[in-house]
């Protein structure tokens, strides 16, 4: 039965127990029918209940009528009141064994605590409403809710119903079970949908739809420069100190010189979205998989994936906002094309004869809603759920890499818990994935990157590549013998697992104020995870065998150690070294017959076979 339905029951059952009662009063009183046979019978006294004949007249004619409308609201009628009061009697039996029996429905979970809540309930959802999304920190008027596993399409539309929204939510689908944004009731708060949709057996986790931003420009603006007039060769390459620094032309020859046949590394980079026409994404942009995630209809909670139009379009709409170049710069770290006159990516394979086939980007633009600076400048943000759908987008169309230049923080142990559950489960899936640490110069741990499945990215600068006004040098705590830094901006703290390069970072980007395609310098950790991204797709690369789990292990073990020995607050585990974590990765000579003899499943089949047959 469905809440709708049960209070409509509950309705009716009240009315006609309410009857039962004024009847039997009716029936009883000195002047009725009752009354008198018990009196005659001697059972009660005859003036027991002493009340006038109007006063009895009345009460039994009321009662009659009472029981034709409930008994009409029940599905049945009657012509007069001694039917009417036969039909009751009938239903006498069947109200109680409803009532008692083992089909009875209790109130929701739900219900019961919206039932609980006070008079200015409806007063604090109206401000909420209108107070400011950031000054919040999650959007009001709807929450996620992550369902049980088992929980059916039927108990989702439930839940929903039960704290507001009408229809059924467009989720996210994970094996841990389904996530989805629920619009709520007008009158009611988020906190107050939270804990009421908790109180469902068919939900898992609920809390608020929390906004996430992008981690980049934590200083200045960027500094732009117009792209290269030269057709071949990667002159703006010069340009790029973070190549070197972790050893991406070094990974790239030994991945060549290996003579392994490389099948493209599928990377999502779940972001602002990405420019379709830049010269340097295009051919490493894979089209089929980029998209932007449309909430077609926020209020049923309708989500649609529909194909990439560029940087910067907000949820569907036809024009771009604000100036956004983000994912566009992102997605060159990663993988700008090389041999065309700009720059290269990360995992681009530069002169090898591997150049442009080791990855492919899928820009999955994310950032659904608006944010709006101490300044006034409005920009995008994206939400909780946003990144869940990316998530399960990214794995459903085989991306065994993901990168997120996001983040946003929280002490919701609830959420926290959903996000270690779900990233956890990519992680078990093949999905590595990649985040920023934040650019807030703080060991406050940001979401999703202090999971404990994903790698968190702090930002390393380097003497000489960063420029001479930076803030770095005045507010460094430790220094490299080589010249590395942690970037003034940069999060950090033992939650942090790597480094790499983020500070005046060259990528490509949309240049603001023409919107046209260029190359421009950007910084942040938003620049020092795709760096690492690429350097995990470089690995998968070199061995598609090693599971998600192993791909970081490898990139932690052969990190340079910059600060103190072995993992520390400052730097993680060290600057990532992709010339290093290829080499580990890449099988020896018998490594790599075994691997044709016997495939990995086959390896763990003939050594169980093994054991069992030769025992120690």
């Amino acid at each position: 039965m469905k809440n709708a339905d049960f209070r409509k029951w509950q309705k009716a059952l009240g009315a006609t127990l309410s009857v039962l009662l004024a009847f039997t009063l009716a029936w009883a009183s000195p002047m009725g029918g009752g009354f008198g046979q018990a009196a005659a019978l001697g059972v009660v006294a005859a003036d027991a209940v002493p009340m006038s004949d109007g006063a009895a007249a009345g009460d039994e004619q009321a009662a009659g009528e009472t029981v034709l409308e409930a008994a009409a609201e029940l599905g049945t009628s009657g012509t007069s009141d001694a039917s009417a009061s036969e039909q009751v009697a009938a239903d006498v039996g069947r109200v109680e064994f409803e009532v008692e029996g083992p089909s009875a429905e209790p109130a929701s979970g739900a219900e019961a605590v919206l039932a609980q809540a006070d008079a200015d309930e409806a007063q604090r959802a109206a401000e909420e409403r209108a107070a400011d999304v950031d000054e919040l920190g999650y959007v009001p008027g709807e929450i996620v809710v992550i369902y049980e596993e088992d929980a059916s399409v039927s108990e989702q539309a439930d839940v929903a119903a039960a704290i507001g929204t009408e229809g059924e939510s467009e989720p996210a689908p994970f094996d841990s079970g389904d996530a989805a944004v629920v619009d709520i009731a007008d009158e009611i708060t988020v906190d107050t949908a939270v804990e009421a949709a908790a109180a469902e057996d068919a939900v898992k986790y609920a809390f608020p739809n929390y906004v996430a931003k992008s981690f980049d420009e934590p200083a200045a603006s960027a500094q732009s420069s117009a792209a290269s007039p030269l057709a071949t060769g990667d002159e703006l390459a010069s340009q790029q100190w973070y190549l070197s620094a972790v050893k991406a032309p070094e990974a790239w020859s030994l991945l060549a010189a290996s003579g392994r046949i490389v099948e493209s590394v599928k990377v999502a980079v779940l972001d602002t979205g990405a420019s379709i026409s830049h010269s340097d994404l295009q051919g490493p942009l894979d089209m089929s998989r980029s998209g932007e995630v449309v909430w077609a209809d926020m209020k049923a909670g309708k989500v649609s994936f529909k194909p990439l139009r560029g940087d910067g379009y907000l949820n569907g709409t036809n024009e771009m906002p604000f100036y956004s170049t983000h994912g566009t710069h992102v997605a060159g770290i990663i993988a700008a094309k090389a041999g065309n006159g700009g720059v290269l990516g990360v995992a681009s394979g530069g002169s090898t004869t591997l150049a442009n086939k080791i990855v492919s980007v899928a820009a999955i633009d994310i950032f659904s809603c608006i944010g709006e600076g101490d300044d006034g400048a409005k920009f995008s943000s994206a939400t909780v759920l946003d990144i869940l759908y990316g998530l399960a987008k990214a794995r459903d169309m085989g991306c065994s890499v993901v990168n997120m230049s996001l983040g946003f923080y929280t002490d919701d142990e609830t959420c926290i818990a959903a996000l270690n559950e779900k990233t956890s489960e990519l992680d078990g899936q093949g999905v590595v994935q990649v985040c920023a640490a934040g650019n807030d110069h703080t060991v406050a741990k940001s979401y999703p990157a202090a999971c404990d499945a994903t790698l968190s990215v702090i930002s390393l600068s380097k003497r000489g590549a960063i420029p001479s006004n930076s803030s770095t040098y005045s507010m460094k705590t430790w220094e490299s013998a080589d010249g590395y830094m942690r970037s003034w901006f940069s999060n950090y703290g033992d939650w942090c697992d790597i480094a790499a390069p983020g500070e005046n970072i060259y990528s490509t980007g949309v240049l603001e104020g023409t919107l046209k395609n260029g190359y421009l310098s950007m910084s942040g950790t938003s620049m020092a995870s795709p760096v690492v991204a690429a350097a995990a797709a470089l690995v998968q690369a070199a061995d598609p065998d090693l599971s998600a789990a192993e791909v970081k292990d490898v990139l932690c073990r052969t990190a340079v150690d910059l600060h103190t020995t072995g993992k520390d607050g400052e730097s993680g585990w060290g600057l990532v070294n992709a010339g290093a974590a290829v080499k580990t990765a890449l099988p020896s000579w018998r490594g790599r017959a075994w691997n044709l003899m016997f495939p990995r499943r086959s390896r763990l089949r003939v050594w169980r076979m093994r054991s069992w047959r030769f025992p120690r």
